[in-house]
């Protein structure tokens, strides 16, 4: 696995800006540990990568991961309605009154 998310991560572009995101975990060895994985929806590519799946670890992926410029151009945010990936969508879709609160939480 290790091997594929380097080849994805150098695919990226840091500037480029991304309309639709992803954000979703990924078993890392048996039990339970986690990374949680950014990505870019269209393209595939890997943006961003955190060990965990805790607010600490997506607080990384979006500041780490995105620009402000590149946080401000998303459109779309899929993920799990796993509680810190609701908070990463609020960071990243912070502007514009927090997004009709992330499209009240995408029409639940």
């Amino acid at each position: 696995m290790h091997r594929a998310v380097e080849r994805g991560m150098a695919l990226r572009d840091s500037d480029e800006l991304y309309k639709y995101v992803s954000i979703d975990e990924k078993a890392i060895s048996r039990g339970h540990e986690y990374a949680s994985i950014l990505s870019d929806e269209l393209s595939g590519i890997v943006i961003e990568v955190s060990k965990g799946r805790t607010k600490e670890s997506v607080d990384n992926l979006c500041i780490k991961g995105l620009s402000e410029e590149q946080r401000g151009a998303v459109e779309r945010i899929c993920t799990d309605m796993w509680d810190p990936y609701i908070y990463a969508a609020k960071i990243i879709e912070k502007s514009e009154t927090e997004k009709s609160k992330v499209i009240e939480l995408r029409n639940r």
